[in-house]
This record gives structure tokens, C-alpha cells and sequence, in this order.
């Protein structure tokens, strides 16, 4: 305890400089437990200026403790720009709804919320999904902030998810070695992409009722390759219900195998009489939620995966369409160390590739592998578990064999 609190008063004088000299967003490390475990120690009073900024930012909807806020980001990232926020019981809010009163750092917890019917979730609906729904009925207490990405489509996006995070840094007081992720259904499915393109960022990581995409075509856990054993030092808890008829159970049993061979660390959770829905009656609980929000990486780095030897990767690649026409392709490594390729017809729509190490990528929560040539550019790319269609990119040399299982 003298070590949360020697670095909770770190944490708040870095604040309050930060604070003097920006006239901006606050961002903190480390901090005091929630006021909802009868353990937690007082923070220290913030200074001045915070109270001073906070008074006068006027940005930021207001909010009360123990309710939910809408934010949204000043760039959207493709068709997605809004999120939501929960602020737990404890939380003291100022007139703008942005900084907590007492100087308090949080853990917070990112929740991927599951598919609509509608194909595009709305915001009412997000608010009765998964931890939001548990937290709205009273069915689970979070001791933590929550924030839940809005998609603007299917699936979830990596960056949309890292700027949601960013974002949610600059107006709330969060402790960022206790970053959590969560995640239902599709955002089960996100949960798992996340954490292995971000690898030491999160401390723990909770899917319920998800899987990897792809596993219905049974491809061989070789495919995914090696890259997870950089999640050996972030702790899972999983949640697959044997009844379930929409995630199939042997999925789930998939992804915790490739974990655990690996040495990742899965507390698996294998509910025999839950349906899909079912999981989250498991799941999203108080116990659950505080065990999530509790866990710290003291190490926690923000940043993705970088791509590997990216220098022969960049470059225009030829390829024959579905009538035989050549057209091209750009790939390039951002300075984030990301993949992005795009049609040589409209560069500004590229696509974003989170490296999760030995030449496997993850976008959109679909994983997908890379095969280089001799010379060390792209021969073939495509999307692991894939029996049908063409593949991402494939050469001549490629054109029959580029992917797991026939190619039609």
C-alpha cells in the first residue's frame, strides 16, 4: 500500500504540471482503488490549476457518478466516431463532467460491444449490451471507468479502438497500467484481435461468447504462428458456453489451446448449460468486473506490434482481378509500424494491418497471414480460415495456392 501510495502522489504531481503548462488534457499513472473498496486510501486534493481547467472546460458532456455519458471524437475514424462512457459510484465530477474533483486516477475498462440485429448498433443499444446492461440493472457494480467504442459497421477496428482509448485518456483521469478489455460475442472476437496487435497494453483481457473468425473451416493452429507468446505476461479469463449455437464451444476451446501452448496465462471458464446470451449472466458480474479492473502491468506500453523488416514490404504489387484486368496495389508501413494497402486507384482508402508478430496481421478482428517471396516482398496474403473467394494479394506464382485450403 505505501508503494500505490508513493505512486499515486507521483501520478498527481505529474498531472498538475502537466496541467500548468498545457491548459489541456490531464493523463496519469497509478493511483488509489475506487471508493467503493472499503481499502482505498484518500487521494490527494488536486491543485489549482486542475480545479481551474476542469471548472472551465466546458467540452465535455456532463455527467453524475454511476452514470453513463456519450463522448465523441473530434476525428472520426472511418464511419465510427462516437463511444460511450460509465463513470462509477466514487467518481467526483465537476461542472464540465471531465476530471475527477479529488485528483483520483481510475482503471478503466474498454468493453467491445456484440452485433445488432441491423447490422449497425445504436447508441441505446450499446447502452443495453453486455457490462453496460449489467452495470444499467443493477446487476454488476464496475469499481473502474467504462468506455465502449460505438462501430459504425461490422466487426470491430483497431485503430478506432486505439483513438477511443486516446481520447478517453485526455478527458478522464485513468491509470494506465490498469487498462482492461472486454468484450461479447463480435467483441469477444475483437477482444482477442486487440490484445495481440497491442500485446503489452492491456493488463488482463475478458472475452465471453467469442472465438477467432475463421475457425469454422478448422485451419490448423500453425496458421496463426508465434506471435502470442507475447501475451504470456497478460492474464485471460474466458467465457465459451457449451450450449451455445452461435460460437461454438470448440472454438473457444481452440483459442484457449493456442493460448495456453504459448504459456498465456487463461482462466477458462466453460459454462455447460449456457447458451450464447447465456455467457454474459456469468461474465459481467461484480466479482468478475473487479478482478478485470484490479489487474496492473506496470510495464504497460501504448503502442501496437511494429512490422517486421518492413523496408521489403513497401511497394506497388501487380495482381489479375476477376476478369483477367491488371490492377495494382499499394502496401506501405506507417510510422506506427502498421501495414496499410489500398487500391493503386484510391490510395486514401487503405486498409490498416496490426502486425501480431511472425508475419500474421489482424484488421477488423479477422487475422490474416503473409507470405513473402524470396526477395522478402508479399507473394500471397489472405485471410486465415478462408476455403473460398480470393485471397488479400497473390502473385502469379501464387495464383492457385495462395491461402489455407481450396481457393475457388
Amino acid at each position: 500500500m505505501k508503494i500505490d501510495r508513493l505512486f499515486a502522489a507521483s501520478a498527481s504531481l505529474r498531472i498538475a504540471l502537466l496541467l500548468s503548462v498545457t491548459a489541456l488534457a490531464a493523463c496519469g499513472g497509478g493511483g488509489d482503488t475506487p471508493a467503493s473498496n472499503p481499502t482505498a486510501q484518500a487521494s490527494a486534493e488536486p491543485s489549482v490549476q486542475a480545479r481551474a481547467v476542469a471548472a472551465a472546460d466546458q467540452t465535455t458532456p456532463t455527467a453524475s457518478a454511476g452514470s453513463f455519458v456519450t463522448q465523441t471524437l473530434a476525428t472520426p475514424v472511418g464511419m465510427s466516431s462516437q463511444y460511450l462512457v460509465y463513470l462509477p459510484k466514487g467518481f467526483a465530477n465537476t461542472p464540465s463532467g471531465r476530471f475527477d474533483m479529488r485528483g483520483r486516477v481510475w482503471p478503466m475498462v474498454v468493453y467491445l460491444h456484440g452485433s445488432s440485429a441491423s447490422g449497425q448498433k445504436t447508441m441505446e443499444e450499446l447502452r443495453g449490451d453486455g457490462v453496460n446492461y449489467a452495470i444499467a440493472h443493477g446487476i454488476a457494480d464496475v469499481p473502474a471507468i467504462v468506455v465502449s467504442p460505438l462501430e459504425g459497421g461490422w466487426g470491430h477496428d483497431e485503430a478506432f479502438i486505439d483513438a477511443v482509448i486516446k481520447d478517453a485518456q485526455s478527458k478522464y483521469l485513468i491509470d494506465p497500467t490498469r487498462i482492461s478489455l472486454s468484450g461479447f460475442s463480435m467483441g469477444g472476437y475483437g477482444a482477442y484481435a486487440m490484445a495481440a496487435a497491442f500485446p503489452h497494453r492491456f493488463s488482463a483481457v475478458m472475452p465471453a461468447g467469442g472465438a477467432f473468425s475463421g475457425l469454422f473451416s478448422s485451419p490448423p493452429a500453425s496458421e496463426y504462428g508465434k506471435g502470442f507468446r507475447k501475451l504470456k505476461e497478460t492474464p485471460f479469463r474466458v467465457f465459451n458456453g457449451v450450449a451455445d449455437e452461435i460460437v461454438r464451444v470448440a472454438d473457444g476451446d481452440f483459442v484457449v489451446n493456442l493460448l495456453r501452448e504459448f504459456d498465456v496465462s487463461v482462466d477458462y471458464r466453460r459454462i455447460p448449460a449456457a447458451d450464447h446470451l447465456g455467457t454474459t449472466n456469468y461474465a459481467f458480474t461484480t466479482d468478475n468486473l473487479t478482478w478485470l479492473a484490479s489487474q496492473r502491468k506496470l510495464l504497460a506500453i501504448p503502442f501496437p506490434n511494429r512490422v517486421e523488416h518492413p523496408h521489403t514490404l513497401s511497394g506497388r504489387y501487380e495482381y489479375a482481378d476477376w476478369s483477367g484486368a491488371t490492377r495494382a496495389k499499394l502496401f506501405t508501413v506507417d510510422h506506427h509500424g502498421r501495414l496499410l494497402m489500398s487500391e493503386e486507384t484510391s490510395p486514401e482508402n487503405a486498409t490498416i494491418f496490426y502486425s501480431i508478430g511472425d508475419d500474421r496481421f489482424v484488421s477488423g478482428a479477422n487475422f490474416y497471414r503473409l507470405i513473402r517471396n524470396a526477395d522478402g516482398r508479399i507473394g500471397c496474403m489472405y485471410f486465415i480460415g478462408a476455403t473460398w473467394g480470393y485471397p488479400v494479394y497473390s502473385d502469379a506464382a501464387h495464383a492457385t495456392t495462395c491461402g489455407y485450403g481450396p481457393q475457388s
